[in-house]
């Protein structure tokens, strides 16, 4: 199955897969290398792990805010019941 690329500046999986036919690549090669370069163009979506780091770091400043508001807001109501 053949997927286009939304990439402006890059050929679509198509036109690749179109021009190594119009250039005498066999049909399933020319299928397989145009396949390849949606996998290829895929991967730069993938997270590196200073992503991931940056994200961890993001994620538990956000916890650790939220988890101070649950305490002060049980204290706080701990406080009204007394």
């Amino acid at each position: 199955m053949l997927i286009f690329s939304h990439n402006k500046n890059t050929m679509s999986t198509i036109e690749l897969y179109n021009a190594l036919v119009k250039a005498g690549v066999d049909d399933q090669k020319a299928k397989a290398v145009s396949e390849s370069l949606v996998t290829f163009d895929d991967a730069k979506h993938f997270a590196t792990k200073e992503d991931i780091e940056k994200f961890k770091s993001e994620f538990f400043k956000i916890l650790l805010i939220h988890t101070g508001t649950i305490i002060a807001s049980v204290g706080v109501m701990l406080a009204f019941i007394k």
